[in-house]
């Protein structure tokens, strides 16, 4: 026997013995029961005859049976003898009107039942109250509830009335006699409630006599378990729900339904859940209202649930969805009624779900889909990577704040901030501690991760004060990192961690030195660039981010650890582009041209660069067949990456060996030309791009999509406001980023090739290139530039078309165009200078010496005049001059502006989105001599004459600008008539009287004149807002304070004096002159001929204020205004006093007119009484300006005499 069977006979109890007696169960044995069927296929309610009751038979706990004790005649929450056989429903409005007075049992004041337990004392008032209530009758006790309701707020006891009638009546009307019956049939043991007195319903019916039962009413059988105890609270919310009618007229909050969209109508299934316990139970969804206090719920499900569906509410407005809708803008009302608070709250919440839908929350306010879509598709276009802030909020630095305030300065309250900047204001309330204690300390799922991470990406991006509010935060970057680094095989999760840094990286260079002295993100690229087998999407954001950091002379030296494994990846490329992606495939060639721009810093060798160039040429040669066959390239953004490195190449190429051996440069330009480009100009695939330039254009765009106003305080890239919700210019069949790169090659080819000039200016005049910059130029460029920041790719492409428009016009000459293709581009030059766009400031420098300053574009003008032959004479010669002073003009620009050529390193890809010159920018110069003037002024100085520098600056200035007014007033549209004239006025109010000086007295007058003429004249509105200038009319008096110090009546300035008080402006201006400078009238020698504006604008007599013809008279009175001092004036006031007082058809008052007759012939001056009672008509050529009639007419004779009389 073996070791085993001898333990097995002596332990009978181990596992072998206890195993083999185990038997199976005989399954035969037992019967087998049918599946019983239903008829209804779900089992009926059980009957009470068939099922035991509730309670008997049954031991009840320890807690029921102490509460039988204690209370021996009710069960725990139910009411054990029930002894309702009817449950009566009166409606109180529905008694009858017959009565008059409501039927009140007045000896019931409490149920038996309950005044049988009250104690003595609540006894002893119980039968004090039936006491008084006997004593009194029916209209007694009328009164008195009219003085109860008296006493309460009426508004309140309206908006009772009105929910009242809202609700429809759903119960039976019934008689008082039969209230009556019933009330005696029923016991005081049967009242549970007293009896409330209520005012009749005087459009009250009596209904016949009808018992309701509470089954029938809840359609509930007698037999069910459980249903001998109505509970009607409950149960009533089991009724239909009630039809409601609305004034169509009236305001109503919007409600959502479950997945965030308006609830359209009202008459929901109930069974869609949209019913609940809210302000009005008979409408479906939620409102914003009731959202919002879930929010605030104790309970967690109600919280969790209000987020989520907030969430849901906010992505549908991102949808606009809701636009047109609704008469205020949702999320602005959100952010106004305080909802980040609520999501700070909820972040703190120790509950995941609460945490989790909170973060969700904040992240479908700041982290918009479409917005960073928009961010992924622009990288791959040219300088992609380098985006706007999305921060309008600046605080003054203490250097640049005044003493005053600084003496107010004070931070911001949190929601003082959050009103001006949401993300300001969350950095403020700590939001980068709570994210990184949710994701460190809490461990969320990986979708709140996501979310926390997608939250972090909006603050980085917002500007570079915020990213390293980020970087300073302890531990975040820290966390962040480790998830990429542990997780990293969660690619959805670690593809948002990669693009958080890679936006981090784009705030600044110093940012992305920190974050690669912090962590091995050299080591992070080379792994996953390294590997084979990984995510197209993940490895784009690794791409990008490598590309981020190559643009900052960063990771160079990791490009030439991985050297072959980028080669052999673009050798990929050139075999078989089709097998990937399109973003993917341009991300490794954007790799590659990054690098090259690293290599002029001696960090990497050249020939490194030389290796990549034959494969470029290969991979656009391979895709040649499709560009020549095919009306529509697959892969757009994979063929514009190569054109741009292939650009890069010469450019960085050409400043390399520009010394060395520039004939094999040009050799291989000429073979670009010819391999890569050639082909396709003279394909049908380019002339189908220029076609459809402009239809995918984003200043194609209708202005009703700007209609959509976010929320100020939450600045975006202006894409959510868009129809489709994306950019024209990024969809995917648009031909704007193609034609941008290359138009980017040809200009680059160009400019090393001169011999290639001629075979440009086909492509410069082409027919659908005008066409496509005539069409920028007529739409609200402005309007579209400022709301959506996309337009940057077609601002690119202008720039570049300009600036191949003048290497070609200066290798070929300008001669060569048209001047009507001078003209558009000369319009195109004004437009980009004033582009809010990243420009640099060689391209403004090269656009005003080769365009706007270039003579040759203004030539064969027509010159539009108005006015004399003198003046005109005048103004052409002053133009004349100005075109052969154009290259003096463009240095004075220049050097006001300060611009100068600065090849500095970029130091972020993050910038202030604002044009480099203003609107006005032709204006700059005279604008910045008068606010020289005032802090000279305002110091203490005192300027006595303007400098020589100082005229010549205002003399070119001015010449300028009166060439633009004369021959091309179109490239000034954007400005306005006004803004240019208030400009013209700064000029005269700057110290030393420059506007005397002899030199510029000539040209002064010459853009006066154009200033008056009549077509300017009509667009001169000084009630507008004008940028810089706080009121108008304060401007005009320091105007004429000046004109009193030291004009010493200069013409040109009595005419800008005279321009406000045409009869069209207001009247307080002519107010001004007449009252407050009323010394203006006696140095105003300003001769009627010299007047350049149209005097009839000041002699329209049915315009004129009764107000200042009084004025006129009074001062004519006084003698003030004499013919000598002040010949226009004179006109003015003598004009109106006639009209006033002879005019037949005048709605003046008759007393006042004879009133100012019979003074006017008291006058003893003879002059004076004859020109206002002989006064005919305006005539210049007479000395004074107007005729006088020989004798007095018929009409204002009589009008004397019955005056006389």
């Amino acid at each position: 026997m073996d070791a085993a069977k001898r333990l097995d006979a002596k332990d009978k109890e181990h596992i072998s013995e206890i195993l083999q007696n185990v038997q199976e169960k005989p399954s035969l044995v037992f019967p087998v029961f049918p599946v019983p069927s239903y008829k209804l296929g779900f089992p009926s309610v059980p009957q009470l005859n068939t099922a035991m009751k509730s309670g008997e038979g049954q031991k009840k706990s320890l807690f029921a049976q102490n509460f039988k004790r204690f209370n021996p005649q009710n069960d725990f929450g139910t009411v054990d003898n029930q002894l309702f056989e009817k449950d009566i429903h009166v409606r109180k409005d529905k008694i009858n009107q017959s009565v008059g007075y409501p039927d009140v049992k007045k000896d019931v004041l409490c149920s038996a039942s309950s005044a049988a337990s009250l104690d003595p004392t609540q006894k002893t008032i119980h039968e004090e109250n039936l006491e008084i209530i006997s004593r009194l009758n029916k209209e007694q006790i009328y009164e008195a509830q009219k003085n109860l309701l008296s006493t309460l707020d009426p508004k309140l006891v309206s908006l009772l009335k009105s929910k009242n009638s809202l609700k429809t009546d759903s119960y039976s009307s019934v008689t008082p006699d039969v209230i009556s019956n019933i009330q005696n049939d029923i016991t005081d043991k049967q009242l549970d409630s007293c009896n409330a007195i209520a005012e009749p319903d005087k459009n009250m019916s009596p209904n016949s006599e009808e018992e309701f039962e509470p089954h029938k009413e809840f359609n509930i059988s007698k037999d069910f378990v459980h249903m001998d105890i109505i509970e009607k609270e409950k149960l009533s919310w089991m009724k239909s729900v009630p039809v409601l009618k609305y004034n169509e007229d009236a305001n109503c909050l919007p409600r959502f339904d479950f997945e965030g969209s308006l609830v359209k109508e009202n008459n929901q299934p109930t069974y869609s859940g949209l019913y609940h316990h809210g302000d009005d139970p008979s409408l479906p969804g939620y409102t914003l209202l009731e959202l919002f206090h879930m929010v605030r719920s104790n309970f967690s499900q109600q919280r969790i649930f209000g987020l989520k569906l907030l969430t849901k509410v906010i992505e549908k407005y991102y949808q606009q969805e809701f636009y047109g809708k609704l008469s205020t803008d949702l999320l602005a009302q959100c952010l106004d009624a305080g909802l980040l608070f609520l999501l700070r709250w909820s972040i703190d919440d120790h509950s995941e779900p609460i945490y989790s839908a909170a973060v969700a929350t904040l992240s479908q306010i700041l982290y918009v889909k479409s917005e960073q879509e928009f961010v992924q598709k622009f990288l791959f276009t040219e300088n992609g990577f380098v985006l706007p802030q999305l921060c309008f909020y600046y605080k003054k630095k203490d250097e640049e704040m005044t003493q005053e305030e600084k003496e107010e300065d004070r931070d911001l309250l949190d929601a003082e901030l959050v009103k001006v900047d949401v993300v300001k204001g969350l950095l403020q309330m700590q939001i980068l501690p709570r994210l990184r204690y949710v994701i460190e300390i809490c461990h969320p799922s990986d979708n709140a991760i996501s979310n926390c991470v997608s939250v972090l990406i909006r603050i980085a991006q917002h500007d570079t004060e915020s990213s390293w509010r980020i970087m300073d935060c302890p531990r975040l970057t820290e966390v962040l990192y480790s998830l990429l680094k542990n997780k990293f095989e969660n690619f959805k999760t670690a593809l948002m961690v990669v693009r958080f840094f890679r936006s981090l990286c784009q705030a600044g260079k110093e940012i992305s030195k920190k974050v690669m002295s912090l962590y091995s993100i050299n080591d992070l690229i080379y792994k996953y660039v390294s590997l084979e087998q990984v995510d197209h999407l993940f490895m784009v954001e690794i791409y990008e981010l490598w590309r981020v950091l190559l643009h900052y002379g960063l990771a160079s030296n990791l490009f030439q650890d991985v050297y072959m494994v980028i080669m052999t990846k673009v050798q990929g490329l050139c075999g078989n582009y089709s097998q990937f992606d399109d973003f993917y495939a341009a991300s490794i060639i954007h790799v590659v041209e990054s690098a090259m721009h690293i290599t002029d810093s001696s960090k990497m060798s050249w020939i490194i660069i030389e290796g990549f160039f034959p494969l470029l040429v290969q991979c656009i040669k391979a895709i040649e067949s499709e560009i020549t066959q095919k009306k529509h390239l697959s892969y757009p953004m994979y063929v514009c990456s190569i054109l741009q490195s292939l650009a890069s190449y010469c450019q960085l190429k050409n400043d390399m060996v520009l010394s060395e051996n520039p004939v094999a440069l040009l050799e291989t330009v000429e073979y670009l030309w010819n391999v890569v480009l050639k082909s396709f100009i003279n394909s049908s695939l380019f002339s189908q791009l220029l076609d459809e330039i402009c239809l995918f254009s984003d200043f194609n765009t209708k202005e009703s999509a700007y209609l959509f106003n976010w929320p100020k305080n939450l600045p975006s890239y202006g894409t959510y406001s868009l129809p489709g919700t994306f950019p024209l210019s990024l969809v995917k069949d648009s031909p704007i980023s193609l034609v941008q790169g290359f138009f980017k090659l040809i200009l680059q080819l160009v400019k090393i090739h001169k011999g290639l000039s001629s075979n440009a200016v086909a492509i410069v005049t082409n027919p659908q290139l005008l066409v496509y910059i005539k069409f920028v130029l007529q739409s609200n460029i402005v309007k579209h530039i400022n709301t959506l920041v996309s337009t940057e790719i077609e601002c690119i492409l202008l720039s570049h078309l300009l600036e191949l428009f003048i290497v070609v016009g200066k290798n070929c000459g300008f001669h060569m165009f048209h001047p009507t293709i001078n003209d558009i581009y000369l319009q195109l030059s004004f437009l980009i200078l004033t582009l809010p766009c990243n420009f640099s400031c060689d391209n403004i420098i090269s656009v005003m010496k080769n365009v706007i300053f270039n003579p040759k574009m203004f030539r064969k003008k027509t010159f539009i005049l108005h006015g004399s032959e003198e003046r005109t004479a005048m103004v052409k010669q002053n133009v004349e001059l100005a075109l052969k002073e154009l290259s003096y003009t463009a240095n004075i620009y220049l050097d006001t502006f300060k611009l100068k050529s600065l090849n500095k390193e970029r130091t972020s890809f993050l910038y202030k989105r604002q044009s480099l010159l203003p609107t006005d920018w032709m204006f700059y110069p005279i604008v910045k001599l008068y606010n020289s003037s005032l802090n000279i002024e305002h110091g203490g100085g005192i300027i006595i004459n303007a400098s020589i520098k100082t005229v010549e600056i205002v003399r070119y200035c001015v010449q300028f600008i009166l060439m633009l007014e004369v021959t091309c007033s179109s490239i000034l549209s954007d400005v306005s008539e006004t803004l240019r004239f208030t400009r013209f006025m700064c000029l005269f109010l700057s110290e030393g009287c420059v506007f005397t000086d002899q030199i510029l007295v000539p040209v002064l007058s010459s853009l006066m004149v154009v200033y008056s003429a009549p077509g300017f004249q009509s667009y001169l509105d000084f009630e507008v807002e004008l940028p810089g200038i706080t009121s108008y009319y304060d401007l005009y008096t320091n105007l004429l304070s000046q004109y009193l110090s030291s004009s010493f009546g200069d013409p040109t300035f009595s005419n800008l004096v005279l321009v406000p008080m045409q009869l069209k402006h207001d009247v307080k201006f002519r107010r001004a002159v007449w009252t407050e400078f009323c010394d203006i009238l006696r140095m105003f020698p300003l001769p009627i001929l010299q007047v350049s504006i149209d005097l009839k604008n000041f002699l329209t007599s049915d315009t004129e204020h009764e107000e200042m013809i009084e004025i006129y008279f009074y001062a004519m009175e006084q003698k003030r205004v004499r013919i000598s001092w002040c010949p226009i004036f004179y006109l003015i006031a003598v004009h109106h006093i006639n009209q006033y007082i002879f005019n037949p058809n005048a709605a003046h008052d008759i007393s006042k007119r004879a009133f100012m007759l019979k003074k006017v012939l008291l006058f003893n001056d003879k002059d004076l009484r004859d020109d206002i009672v002989l006064y005919e008509t305006l005539d210049i050529n007479n000395l004074k300006g107007f005729r006088l009639l020989s004798q007095i007419p018929p009409s204002r004779e009589l009008f004397i005499r019955e005056l006389s009389s």
